[in-house]
């Protein structure tokens, strides 16, 4: 599903950058200034710890409203990752968009596997459907962890495939951050993430997709028996703006 296609069934979509000129085989859309999420994190002169964490916090809380918003409109991305969320500046905010729809889908359950090992959730490699809009929330977990840590927590979740991952499928996230160690530093990756932010993470990234932490979706919000991201500390202590999608 191209954002050109998705725009079409949802104009004005604030999530989605906005199309200025189709052709037969490619689309030009609105200018992201920053670049992708990866480039502009990279640049990023912050090591981690408080401040960087507190620069990513309002761009994280744009991506939890961004997909939501996707979910509500049937729409669930099934390849996001740093490469697919782009930067842009808007007045004096930093705003974020999502892009590359080629493996969306219009149904929240599904089969198969998509996107990069690292950001998979763990339950599309048993086979059968899985809820996508769960899996769509582990992607943006490792999303943030990624980001808040310049590194990839882990390289698959494919069982067996790597060590880091069967740590934490085995001990939990928590003990896995305050395993590891930052590079060239004494410090772990726990000790460089708030206690608050730690939860958030911990909710996105839980192994058993039955106890993760939903996106606040309608359909969610209906049944009644689901926590959000939205009753989380770290997301609404977020700058108002950071909760803000503009049409540019």
């Amino acid at each position: 599903m191209a954002s050109q296609q998705l725009r079409t069934f949802t104009p004005g979509a604030p999530q989605v950058p906005r199309s200025v000129e189709t052709s037969e085989d490619q689309q030009v859309t609105s200018l992201a200034s920053h670049g992708d999420l990866f480039l502009w994190s990279s640049r990023l002169q912050l090591e981690p710890g408080p401040t960087r964490e507190a620069t990513v916090q309002p761009l994280a809380v744009q991506m939890l409203k961004a997909v939501q918003e996707l979910h509500d409109l049937s729409i669930a991305h099934r390849d996001l990752s740093c490469e697919n969320i782009l930067v842009t500046q808007v007045d004096d905010t930093l705003e974020v968009r999502v892009i590359d729809f080629a493996a969306a889908c219009g149904s929240r359950f599904s089969s198969g596997a998509h996107g990069k090992d690292m950001y998979v959730a763990p339950e599309v490699h048993l086979g059968g459907k899985f809820d996508t809009f769960l899996s769509d929330a582990f992607a943006l977990g490792v999303i943030f962890l990624s980001v808040l840590l310049q590194r990839y927590p882990w390289n698959s979740t494919k069982p067996g495939c790597c060590k880091s991952f069967e740590y934490v499928r085995k001990h939990g996230l928590r003990k896995y951050l305050m395993r590891r160690k930052l590079s060239g530093a004494s410090l772990t990756f726990a000790d460089a993430i708030s206690d608050s932010c730690l939860h958030l993470l911990e909710g996105l990234l839980e192994v058993d997709p039955g106890e993760r932490l939903t996106l606040g979706e309608n359909a969610w919000s209906l049944s009644g028996d689901r926590v959000s991201v939205w009753s989380e500390d770290w997301v609404l202590s977020a700058p108002a703006w950071g909760r803000e999608i503009s049409d540019f």
